[in-house]
């Protein structure tokens, strides 16, 4: 059971003002990992509601990074991950809205709120406010501190798994009927099997006829989509997962050299290249020099 629990807070009444992220990772039904990042809202306001609910003040930030930054450090938790959230809806638009305001191009995953779930589980307890369902479950957090809350977040989801006896996070969205939210980063999702060559005289001798290729992490010079009508056109089969018949992963624009690594499907690869898989993990450049050839 893998999935990361997420938690902002905000500056102001704005949801593109988050003066902290905290994160905690499951792995294998684990809390593997939590943080926190304090991150320098960019009209850097700070509203006395907001201050009262948190206790973050100005002078707690103003040295700190903003978003852009921070986001270099979290992207690799969000991006193709399963996240949930307290009353998501909040954490999902302070996370699109901040996205949006910096233009950072939005990345892909699927998210799954805690507040449908524990009252899909435990319908009888009234409130269910995140300090409300954690007490009810004997949870001790530190409310309103980010990683706490995340971490709160991701208990909840832990024992709403143990009562259900859910051995994944899906089966436990499934049992409960409730469906994940999804961000996908291009629009008109298409099927990977429905892309065929715009024309039918192929070259069976370019790199790429024949080859099954997978991408991830935005491009940088066309949308994914474009491209997977590109590998397309020179014979090759567009994939959107790693799989035995995978031939090539390519890791989209400036990321390859620092973040790529911690993707899914890059971790995915990785170990199946360990495994004596011949998958290619290459940049975005040496897709491009392929095509071109």
């Amino acid at each position: 059971m893998d999935f990361v629990a997420i938690d902002f807070e905000t500056a102001n009444e704005k949801r593109s003002s988050p003066c902290s992220v905290g994160l905690a990772v499951v792995k294998n039904g684990i809390i593997a990992n939590r943080f926190a990042r304090l991150i320098r809202p960019p009209e850097f306001r700070f509203s006395h509601r907001n201050v009262a609910i948190h206790g973050i003040t100005p002078e707690d930030v103003k040295n700190e990074p903003e978003f852009p930054e921070v986001w270099q450090a979290i992207r690799p938790y969000i991006e193709e991950r399963t996240l949930v959230a307290h009353s998501a809806a909040f954490d999902m638009a302070v996370l699109m809205k901040t996205l949006g305001f910096y233009h950072i191009p939005e990345p892909e995953f699927r998210y799954l709120c805690t507040v449908r779930v524990a009252k899909a589980v435990w319908p009888a307890i009234g409130s269910y406010t995140l300090r409300s369902v954690a007490t009810m479950l004997g949870i001790s957090f530190d409310h309103h501190a980010a990683a706490e809350d995340a971490f709160a977040c991701a208990e909840i989801v832990r024992c709403a798994c143990k009562q259900t006896e859910s051995r994944s996070i899906d089966q436990l969205a499934e049992r409960l009927g409730i469906t994940f939210g999804r961000r996908v980063a291009w629009h008109k999702k298409r099927k990977a099997t429905e892309f065929s060559p715009s024309t039918g005289d192929l070259d069976p001798t370019h790199p790429l006829f024949g080859r099954v290729v997978a991408f991830t992490g935005p491009l940088t010079s066309m949308e994914r989509s474009d491209a997977m009508q590109h590998v397309s056109d020179v014979g090759g089969q567009p994939a959107r997962s790693i799989t035995k018949k995978t031939d090539f992963l390519v890791v989209g624009g400036r990321y390859f050299d620092v973040f790529a690594h911690k993707t899914g499907k890059m971790q995915k690869a990785t170990e199946m290249v360990a495994k004596g898989s011949p998958i290619d993990i290459i940049g975005e450049d040496d897709f491009l020099k392929l095509l071109a050839d």
